[in-house]
């Protein structure tokens, strides 16, 4: 090792490369004079005895800073791709069970918010664009009275999301082309063509 590019840590007082010491412009060598383990050691002994401050603190600067955050937040994804991805596998391969539990757990909570995804999924898959969210389910279901579009039967207790056009068969996954059926109608109709479905129906001749 170049015994040029050592220094001496003030607190621990063990002899280190450069590279263990943090940069700062008033510093011997243009670096810190304790070395990063001790300084970490330092922070966190003072958030521990600080914590509601440092929170306090911290809080402050997101909701001042909210688009630089952000900026920054994108630029580093952008930059490290590959680096999160082999994280993000590594974390979900070692906690399979634990959030495939929590995974589970959160469907059966969110049953809107789930069934949103699964046809965000589906309309990506088959090239149909579009998207909606939960909010926009319950406020169709709302402006349905919540009753079938179909038959009229109450839903407010059991429901379906129905793509007025199928997917399948070109349609949108925008909230636009989505209404509310009962389980039954639902069924029946399936992947067919809504003129179709009401022609079984005897709406249409």
């Amino acid at each position: 090792m170049d015994a040029t590019n050592l220094k001496t840590c003030s607190k621990c007082k063990t002899v280190k490369a450069f590279e263990f010491f943090r940069k700062s412009e008033r510093g011997l060598y243009g670096l810190h004079s304790v070395c990063r383990a001790c300084a970490n050691v330092r922070v966190k002994e003072y958030q521990a005895k600080n914590r509601k401050a440092v929170l306090a603190k911290k809080k402050e600067y997101r909701d001042s800073n909210q688009q630089k955050i952000k900026n920054y937040m994108a630029e580093y994804r952008e930059e490290n791709k590959e680096k999160i991805k082999i994280k993000r596998d590594e974390y979900c391969k070692k906690n399979a069970e634990m959030l495939s539990k929590k995974s589970r757990q959160w469907a059966k909570e969110h049953p809107l918010e789930r069934r949103a995804q699964v046809h965000k999924r589906r309309a990506l898959k088959l090239g149909n664009g579009g998207k909606h969210t939960a909010a926009d389910v319950r406020k169709i279901h709302a402006l349905q009275g919540h009753k079938c579009a179909c038959c009229g039967v109450n839903t407010k207790s059991k429901f379906h999301v129905d793509h007025i056009m199928p997917l399948v068969l070109g349609g949108t996954n925008d909230a636009s082309n989505l209404q509310i059926l009962c389980p039954t109608c639902n069924n029946q109709k399936y992947s067919k063509h809504p003129v179709d479905f009401m022609q079984d129906k005897g709406f249409l001749l």
